[in-house]
């Protein structure tokens, strides 16, 4: 019962986390770059990039001399059509799911809790534990899109830094309600 109590609040938490993060602090927006004629630029991004997907500029259709020769002249590019039609700002599915996302990572993190739990008897073992899983999610996931596919670094490590804290949220309240071992 306390681990289902653990993933409900550490759920609860992180979702509070995000909103405070994305809603009102303002810190993401600082990293986002604008352009000057939105409504002109998104007709043009219906017309050249039609359905909902990922986009790669070049393309993958070019032969590799072709493809290395558009590398080099630029732009190189990674579009991600997400809503060609548009969709609500405060759209309820993407809310109902993104809390579903949290509750499943939530579960993962208390079955990784269970696996190692011995390992880490005690409260600060368990917040030094979940302190470096959020470390290596936020490492592995959001500065390998900055290594690997060339994605903006300020905005993967404001990005970074989210999940960071979010993962350490949602261990430290683990950490406090989860059952520890019987010795």
């Amino acid at each position: 019962m306390r681990w289902a109590i653990a993933v409900l609040i550490s759920s609860v938490f992180v979702f509070m986390w995000g909103f405070a993060f994305y809603g009102l602090s303002g810190v993401p927006e600082k990293m986002i770059l604008e352009v000057d004629d939105e409504v002109q630029v998104g007709e043009s991004l219906k017309e050249y990039f039609p359905e909902n997907g990922v986009y790669f500029l070049p393309n993958t259709t070019h032969n590799e001399e072709e493809r290395e020769k558009l590398h080099k002249a630029g732009p190189v590019a990674i579009v991600h059509m997400r809503r060609i039609n548009g969709v609500e700002m405060m759209d309820k599915g993407i809310l109902i799911s993104g809390f579903c996302h949290i509750m499943l990572t939530c579960i993962a993190l208390c079955m990784l809790l269970g696996v190692v739990n011995c390992g880490v008897s005690g409260w600060f073992a368990r917040i030094r534990f979940f302190l470096l899983v959020g470390l290596l999610v936020a490492f592995y996931g959001k500065i390998g899109e900055a290594v690997w596919w060339q994605q903006s670094w300020s905005w993967q490590l404001i990005n970074a830094m989210y999940d960071w804290v979010a993962i350490s949220i949602a261990g430290l309240v683990i950490s406090t309600i989860a059952p520890y071992p019987k010795k």
